[in-house]
């Protein structure tokens, strides 16, 4: 017997969580019966579970990509306002894939996309601390007391501070600055907001990396396959050169 949410992470349909609010939502039906409810188990051998009026079965085997998001791209696998989503790029899979986490439609960069839930759960969830790191331009020049703060946490809104675990940073000759901002939690637009508390505007921002897993030299909207034990480099911490 195995959690009905855990096994649609397992078939692909999406990460553990977004299995469980689709549960919620009345897509889920059981040997023809709408669950809603979490906590119920399914023997996968004989049960019959459908998504939305599809049938959900195990495949052998998961997927993995990486993948550059450009700027205007949505991380959802649809949008009812028509815009462009991270399942536009992916429509040569033959799974079921999504995205890994969350960038908001202004950022871009690093994205992991696949049919593994249990694997999305061990990036995303804040108690495995996996970290991520991000290069924003901003409108004026940085300084390392702020970079200081960054690492003490900083005020946005939320019931405990942000913080970073380590800030680089260059100005630039035109005024503005590049700052290089190592998270390991996952907030809303949290690098956005934890700079804007600051006083500064973002003029830019990419994620560069996830644990050891780098976006290198990709260009946006390509993605490439990558073997789970590549994947699994984005559990890792990372290296020393980047600090």
């Amino acid at each position: 017997m195995v959690r009905l949410q855990k096994f649609l992470a397992d078939c692909g349909v999406a990460s553990r969580r977004a299995s469980e609010a689709i549960i919620q939502q009345g897509r889920v039906k059981v040997n023809g019966q709408i669950v809603t409810q979490m906590g119920v188990s399914i023997n996968p051998n004989h049960d019959i579970v459908s998504v939305d009026g599809h049938r959900v079965t195990m495949k052998s085997g998961h997927v993995y990509y990486a993948f550059y998001k450009p700027r205007g791209v949505i991380c959802t696998l649809s949008d009812e306002k028509g815009r462009r989503s991270v399942a536009d790029f992916f429509k040569h899979s033959t799974r079921r894939v999504f995205p890994v986490g969350r960038l908001d439609s202004d950022s871009e960069g690093l994205l992991l996309v696949t049919d593994d839930g249990d694997f999305a759960l061990r990036v995303t969830h804040p108690r495995y601390e996996v970290k991520k790191i991000y290069r924003a331009t901003l409108d004026k020049p940085y300084n390392s007391r702020l970079c200081q703060a960054l690492v003490d946490g900083v005020d946005i809104g939320d019931s405990v501070p942000a913080k970073a675990v380590f800030v680089t940073f260059t100005n630039r000759e035109d005024g503005r600055s590049v700052v290089e901002i190592t998270l390991q939690d996952g907030r809303n637009r949290q690098v956005r907001r934890m700079f804007e508390s600051q006083g500064f505007a973002v003029l830019k921002l990419k994620r560069t990396q996830i644990g050891q897993l780098e976006l290198g030299d990709m260009k946006p909207g390509t993605s490439r396959k990558i073997t789970r034990t590549e994947a699994d480099k984005a559990m890792l911490e990372p290296l020393k050169k980047h600090y």
